[in-house]
């Protein structure tokens, strides 16, 4: 991030689609951020109901206590999908996509194009 010009401490949200361990395994390092998923996703991580839900997590991903914000409730549709808005700029969404995991969802950026 530092050779792009990114400053690591300005980094305040993290959407996640689901918390595998190759797409969580650096949350760690950003400990002060808000770490927005689907409920459903939470709950599956922390008391995995199937064999693989017990191994797609790696709980040392986790350590640092993640500040996590939790949503349910699909509030908007995004095209002919229910959707989730998140609470910042850009405009941004949840799409609940339940499947690769029990909680997986797509996001959905809003680019001011269309």
């Amino acid at each position: 991030m530092k050779q792009l010009g990114i400053n690591p401490g300005d980094v305040k949200h993290i959407v996640m689609t689901h918390l595998h361990f190759d797409h969580a395994g650096g949350l760690v390092d950003f400990p002060w951020t808000q770490v927005h998923l689907h409920k459903k996703e939470l709950d599956a991580k922390n008391k995995p109901k199937t064999w693989l839900e017990r191994f797609a997590y790696d709980q040392a991903d986790f350590t640092h206590h993640p500040n996590w914000v939790i949503y349910e409730l699909c509030t908007e549709k995004w095209f002919e999908f229910d959707a989730i808005p998140l609470p910042f700029e850009p405009k941004m969404y949840l799409i609940p996509l339940f499947g690769h995991t029990s909680g997986h969802c797509g996001v959905a950026i809003q680019d001011g194009l269309g």
